[in-house]
This record gives C-alpha cells, structure tokens and sequence, in this order.
C-alpha cells in the first residue's frame, strides 16, 4: 500500500497525456503537447505558441495553462489521495484500503470526463468570426486514439504519468487481495486450534509468490514503459531527417533518440553525423543514444558508437560517404576481407564525415 501512496509522486514527474498533430507543414516530428497535473507544455519551446496561432485561423480558444482551473485542483486532489493511502497503510485497515481505491478510481474517472468536457469545448465553440471557417466542422481532438482534422492528424493517448496512477492502483488492489487470503488462512488456523495443514502453506505459500511476482511484473512495465527507445524505419515511407529524401535502403540508415524520446530518422549514416556536427540542428545535450543500420541484418538498429564502420568504395552508401556499420567484429572482418577499404570506429567516422573524407583506397 505504501509503495502504491509512492507511485503518485511518478503521476507528478512525468505528462500524465500527449496530443500530436501531424501535417505536411510540419515534417520534422509535428507539433507535440503534454498535459501535466498541474501544466501544460510543449515538446518545444514554441510548441504552444505554435498551436495556438494556428488554432486562431480556425477561430479555437487560445491554450493559457494559467486560466485551467484543473491544472491548480488536480495536484491538491492527488495530495489528498496519497494522505488517505498513508493513513490506510498505516491503520492496516482493509475497508480503508478499498475506500481509498473507490477514490481514486472515482477521482480517475472524474479527470477523464473533464478532460472529455475540456477537448469537446475547445472544438466546438469556435469564434465566429474566425479568418478560415468550414461550415459543420468542429475540431474536437480524440479523448483516446487518433482523428483527421482537415490536413491535421490528431493523436491522443495516455502518456507516463498515467502509468504510474494505473500501477498504483494495482499495488493496493494487489494489498488488498493478498491482505485478504492471508488473514483468512490465518482465521482458519485460530477458529480450528490446530496447525494449517501442508496443503494448506502450499497454497499460503503460492498465494504471497503470486502477489510477489506481480508486485515484480508491474515494476517492471512501469521501467520500461519510462524507457526511451529507437523506433523501427519504415523504409520506402520514413523521410531523412537532414536530406528530405525518403529512406528506401534496408542496409542502411540510421536514428537520434533525444533524452524526451523524440525520435529523427536518417537515411544514412552520414547524414546522421553531419545533422548533429554541421548544420547543427541536432543539439548534442538533447541526445539519448544514437543508432545504425547493421549491414549483415538489414533493417535491424544498433547501438552506433559499439559498431565498427567499412568505408569502401566498393559499397555506396546512400549519400555518397561510403560508410557501412557492422555491430559482429567477426563478420567486419569477413566483409573487409571482400571489400577493400578503412575500418573505423564511432570516433574515426565523425571526423571524416566532418572532414568529407572519402576512403584513403
């Protein structure tokens, strides 16, 4: 119960939901906007300006984090809800412990409506005398999934602070239970005067190794769940990030991962290292890891800077570097074997891309 209280402080840590909109005007990821318990931002610094403006056009309400009542209610509800579930835990009452879930499901499920009431206002009450006006339109974005508005692709979904109010839920539901199945072992044993039969620790027995392995399973998906991972290329479909061209190759190609999870998609290796080290629009504080296409698992990413790099003029990359990435140390000797040319490291590949430096044979 109490490690249930603590999940709460993780729904204050990290966007509890996230809308995106995607448009042709906008290729470099769309427009991203996190709700917080008691904020609104944007995946940038101008995100919210940005949406706001264009929701202007179209006559939507201008977003002012600062007038959202909820964003001031939400944190001194959750408050509450966590005193109550120390309270509980404490007391060891089991009545306390369900009253204190009924809450906050209830609490939940309240959120969710207003959230609902929210999106459904800010669609459809439109000013009349907006510049662009489609008559029997609205512009209500999805509670849940994804919706076109116009040229727009709306997405809506629960993002990682509403996680960890689901697992919190969970533990106590989990306390609850185990609470309850191990007091009744334990009323048996008192009401009969005798010693619980072996058969009966056998299932005392399974009966705490289940609650312990889900207490584990929870724990687990809420870590990876606040992981931040590559996302697999759609080849003939995904766009470089740097040249615009679309990524067709399954061979080659490559991805930034930032520290807030966005990724950007390269069509070569190359074009990776020069978004970050010439035109600079990658900046190197933002990154979380940095991943390749391995050339003997095509379509398959890994880790850039634990791969080694063939640049043969046997093998054209993409954009003319020449680079190939190979994670095996094995198969890089085999394919350097076949193709003439400079085996590399990560280090060795950013100064050459730097430097345009094409293979010395």
């Amino acid at each position: 119960m109490v490690l249930a209280v603590l999940m709460i402080g993780g729904i204050f840590l990290f966007p509890i939901w996230f809308i995106k909109l995607d448009a042709p005007q906008f290729p470099e990821g769309g427009l991203i906007m996190y709700i917080w318990v008691n904020k609104i931002t944007g995946y940038e610094e101008n995100t919210l300006n940005s949406i706001n403006i264009l929701n202007h056009y179209i006559g939507m309400k201008k977003i002012v984090p600062d007038a959202i009542p909820e964003l001031k209610i939400i944190p001194a509800v959750l408050i509450a809800i966590a005193i109550f579930g120390l309270a509980a835990a404490a007391l060891k009452k089991r009545w306390l412990m369900i009253a204190w879930v009924a809450v906050f499901i209830l609490a939940s499920i309240i959120g969710i409506y207003d959230f609902y009431t929210w999106l459904y206002d800010y669609g459809h009450n439109l000013d009349p005398q907006a510049p662009i006006k489609v008559p029997g339109m609205s512009y209500q974005p999805p509670l849940l999934g994804v919706k076109w508005l116009l040229n727009f692709r709306s997405t809506s979904l629960p993002y990682t602070g509403s996680l960890f109010a689901a697992i919190s839920i969970l533990l106590a539901i989990g306390g609850i239970m185990y609470d309850y199945f191990v007091n009744r072992q334990k009323k048996t044993k008192r009401s009969t005067f005798r010693l619980l039969k072996s058969s009966e620790v056998t299932a005392l027995k399974k009966t705490e190794a289940f609650f312990a392995n889900a207490t584990a399973f929870f724990l687990i998906m809420l870590l990876s769940g606040c992981s931040v991972q590559p996302q697999p290329i759609v080849f003939g479909e995904d766009q470089c990030h740097h040249c615009k061209m679309t990524i067709a190759d399954k061979r080659y190609g490559a991805e930034i991962v930032t520290r807030k999870g966005k990724v950007f998609k390269y069509d070569a290796i190359e074009c990776l290292v020069s978004s970050i080290y010439k035109d600079e629009s990658i900046d190197t504080s933002d990154i979380h890891s940095l991943w390749v296409i391995d050339f003997s698992e095509p379509g398959k990413l890994t880790d850039a800077t634990q791969c080694l790099y063939l640049q043969s003029y046997d093998l054209p990359s993409p954009m003319g570097m020449f680079l190939t990435a190979v994670a095996d140390r094995k198969k890089m000797g085999e394919l350097s074997a076949l193709h003439k040319g400079d085996v590399l490291k990560w280090e060795e590949v950013i100064t050459r891309v730097k430097n345009h430096q094409l293979p010395s044979q």
